[in-house]
């Protein structure tokens, strides 16, 4: 399970290409669906944290994956810059962006948790996006200092008895400039969830081999 979940995380954790926050690394949140009783610490090298349970299951092991609605963690969220609206924006694109491209890697959705299916639950939290507009001419005026930042926990559990197996935290900064043109804060944290999406993908295919 160490081995397997360690690969999973490593290659998210090289995959993603945003630089290094200063933010701090929160706790397993209690606010995270399954249980998470008896998780150990295994690793912790900022800006990612792995936590997993002695002689549970791996990616491997099911045929199946379920993704319920991603939710805001309140129990560290910051998310004074952006309203309501945004944030629900934010986690609805990023549950679509996760399951399409789950999807396009050759793997099983499933609409609701079954005996054969591994729950990904997803929670986000310290959000901050100190410019929150999207344009072209908000990004303009953005300081090289004011970065998109987000903290993703996933945790991965047994969708039949809810046991979360492993749970990982990444906390991920933007550079507002994935190309030749400046982004906003807001923009950064959208390329986190596109890589990340992507890189998970991507992952659980290798690990599965």
């Amino acid at each position: 399970m160490i081995v397997t979940l360690k690969i999973l995380t490593t290659m998210i954790s090289l995959l993603v290409l945003m630089a290094c926050s200063s933010l701090s690394t929160p706790d397993v949140p209690s606010q995270l669906p399954g249980d998470l009783k008896g998780l150990q610490l295994v690793e912790k090298e900022f800006p990612n944290v792995l936590y997993v349970r002695d002689g549970g299951t791996t990616v491997a092991d099911y045929t199946d994956f379920y993704i319920p609605e991603i939710r805001v963690i309140e129990q560290f969220n910051q998310t004074s810059q952006l309203s309501d609206s945004q944030t629900q924006e934010l986690t609805r694109y990023f549950y679509t962006k996760l399951n399409n491209e789950l999807k396009s890697a050759g793997l099983n959705i499933v609409e609701s948790p079954t005996s054969t299916s591994m729950s990904i639950n997803i929670g986000i939290t310290d959000i901050n996006a100190p410019i929150s507009l999207s344009s072209k001419s908000a990004a303009r005026i953005q300081s090289n200092f004011e970065f998109g930042s987000v903290a993703i926990v996933a945790g991965f559990a047994d969708s039949k008895t809810n046991r979360v197996d492993a749970l990982a935290v990444h906390l991920l900064k933007g550079k507002s400039m994935f190309s030749n043109e400046q982004q906003s804060s807001y923009q950064d944290i959208i390329a986190a969830f596109d890589i990340w999406s992507k890189n998970v993908a991507e992952a659980i295919i290798n690990a599965k081999r």
